[in-house]
């Protein structure tokens, strides 16, 4: 198994489960000789991390399946810390946000975000009940340099 994490822009091994019949590795401090060296302490508090898991055969043909990846990342908080919860969105609007974590509205303003955390969360509030999906779609506009 590999691991990203948000503060590094490349996957790097993780540990393996040891047992070829298992289908999960539980990553936490004092599990042992199945992990990287560098990851026995388990995750950090306030980092983001995202997986990619390989499975190698026993035939070697073909030598392994995968990648096969996490959709996201995931944010790793000590219990009891506070995480701010989402302001409530006008109905029939649509907002756009730093991350998943963060309420404000980034609309007509700009965004910087480090080239390893690239990310953009789009929020709507349709107050109607007979929803079936909402497909997103995205006007791109590319600026020259230094223009807004």
């Amino acid at each position: 198994m590999y691991m990203c994490q948000s503060t590094v822009d490349q996957y790097t091994y993780l540990g393996r489960t040891g047992n070829p019949s298992d289908h999960y590795l539980e990553w936490k401090e004092g599990t042992t000789a199945t992990l990287k060296q560098q990851y026995l302490e388990g995750p950090e508090y306030d980092h983001r991390y995202s997986f990619a898991v390989y499975v190698i055969t026993q035939s070697g043909v073909p030598h392994h399946y995968g990648p096969v990846q996490t959709m996201g990342e995931v944010q790793y908080v000590a219990e009891g810390q506070s995480i701010p919860t989402p302001a409530p969105i006008t109905p029939n609007t649509v907002i756009v946000t730093d991350d998943i974590l963060t309420f404000e509205d980034l609309s007509s303003q700009i965004d910087y975000d480090d080239t390893s955390n690239r990310s953009l969360v789009v929020r709507w509030n349709y107050p109607e009940s007979d929803i079936r999906e909402l497909p997103t779609f995205t006007c791109l506009r590319i600026l020259e340099h230094g223009s807004i």
